[in-house]
């Protein structure tokens, strides 16, 4: 039997604001605390082998997906969504 592929979806903005450094990038540059939140959560993905996926709410009209091949996901939801 294939081993099943696990998964870690991350809502972003909950991790940034509950992480007091990244809480502090935020204040000065948002996009700061979003590339320190997906480089550390690609760090645990390569370590741990678990697949990361990271949501950011309130972003926009439409869903958005960024990403490399290989990269950690990211998603950004409609407003309201």
């Amino acid at each position: 039997m294939p081993k099943r592929a696990r998964y870690l979806i991350v809502d972003g903005h909950s991790i940034i604001f509950a992480w007091p450094e990244l809480r502090k990038l935020h204040a000065r540059r948002s996009s700061l605390a979003r590339e320190a939140l997906i480089k550390r959560l690609r760090d645990y993905q390569d370590w741990t082998g678990v697949r990361v996926v990271v949501v950011f709410d309130c972003k926009g009209r439409r869903v958005e997906r960024t990403s490399e091949p290989g990269d950690v996901p990211v998603f950004y939801s409609r407003s309201g969504e």
